[in-house]
């Protein structure tokens, strides 16, 4: 490891240029498996939310008109419920975000906050954003993101135990942009309809302006909400908010942070391309590597799974060996997320999901080498 060190990494990737050869096959030839299998019920709309229970016994999923349950032993999912508004792919949009609880989404113009039951899938009601104004003279809507790449980093962060940070976009009268805020609270239900019990509000910036600054991501580690922007130089792009006293601390870095996790005793950042490392829970962050493209990061059998476009790919953190895996049947579809469930991998796509065995999914591209010095270019800068 090297922890003192700052590295330069740059992963290369290697575009294959495929060539139909004929349409003749060689009956010597054996007939090649098909690996990545299309779950049909949900048709070709865009995977927007993966997220397995901390059970392992239930996979949910949302696309662009429907949240779906998975469970054990099935391949197409168990149960399906209607969204209650469309998300539409290509607008601005309140991307879907599930946790143990519920799942969330909003309306086209980010006025209402829909709230389904993960548990069973059903439709639970929905949040005016009015709601969450608390009186103030001011308009307001649910911060939105037209980004699809950010479509595995849900804006609404939970600290695991039902309390939960949601950023609202303030406007004056006239429609006028304002600022944003940070709302603190828990879901609570009255004659069943969800109503947010709001504990605490927080701006989301140092300074308000009028110059509309989008949310790029949310996380909570450490005792601390983190909320990060995608900047307009006039406010710092990450924002900490203590837990216990509200508190705020707001960061200025260069880039903006995608998501992050915890690995080998420290913190991991994914800057939209860059790797970083912090030691102290987010609040100081040092370099460490840089991709060649936007690559999101899961977990999947016990492997660092990357993915960008239509390319998988796998790191080992310790040692910055890279393998680069065949795609097979997903060549040509942008992944929108993986997620590991019933000893198989489920792949969200632009066009749909799919699932492979553990086993069928990790197979090494022609020529793919994980050996250092031959799949990496690597630096070393001594301090």
């Amino acid at each position: 490891m090297f922890y003192n060190n700052k590295v330069t990494l740059l992963v290369v990737i290697i575009t294959g240029i495929f060539f139909i050869s004929g349409c003749t096959e060689k009956t010597t030839e054996p007939e090649s498996k098909e690996r990545w299998h299309f779950v049909s019920s949900l048709g070709t709309g865009m995977i927007t939310g993966m997220y397995t229970n901390e059970s392992g016994t239930q996979l949910s999923v949302t696309n662009d008109t429907h949240f779906a349950i998975f469970t054990p032993d099935n391949t197409e999912p168990e149960k399906t419920v209607e969204l209650e508004t469309k998300i539409n792919t290509g607008y601005f949009q309140y991307n879907p975000s599930i946790d143990e609880d519920y799942y969330f989404y909003c309306d086209e113009i980010g006025q209402f906050m829909y709230i389904g039951d993960t548990s069973d899938g059903e439709y639970i009601g929905s949040i005016p954003v009015t709601d969450f104004v608390n009186g103030e003279d001011r308009l307001a809507k649910f911060i939105k993101s037209d980004d699809w790449r950010t479509l595995n980093h849900p804006h609404i962060t939970s600290d695991g135990n039902g309390f939960y940070m949601i950023p609202v976009m303030h406007f004056f009268p006239g429609g006028f942009y304002q600022g944003d805020s940070l709302y603190f609270g828990k879901i609570s239900f009255n004659d069943t309809q969800p109503v947010f019990e709001i504990n605490h509000i927080v701006n989301a910036y140092e300074e308000e302006s009028t110059a509309i600054t989008i949310i790029a991501s949310n996380y909570y580690y450490g005792g601390y909400f983190w909320n990060c922007n995608r900047g307009d130089g006039l406010h710092p792009p990450l924002t900490s908010v203590n837990k216990l006293t509200y508190s705020t601390q707001y960061l200025y870095l260069n880039d903006i942070i995608k998501y992050v996790f915890e690995d080998n005793g420290f913190l991991m950042g994914m800057f939209y391309g860059k790797v970083k490392k912090s030691y102290d829970g987010g609040f100081t962050w040092e370099e460490w590597l840089n991709f060649n493209a936007v690559w999101d990061r899961v977990k999947i059998a016990d492997k660092d799974m990357l993915f960008f476009s239509c390319n998988l790919a796998s790191i080992d953190f310790e040692t910055l060996e890279i393998e680069n895996y065949d795609v097979g049947e997903l060549y040509g579809l942008a992944i929108t997320g993986l997620a590991e469930f019933d000893g198989k991998i489920f792949a969200g796509t632009q066009d749909g999901l799919y699932y492979c065995d553990l086993e069928d999914a990790f197979k090494l591209k022609e020529n793919n080498s994980s050996r250092k010095e031959e799949s990496l270019d690597l630096e070393i800068v001594e301090e």
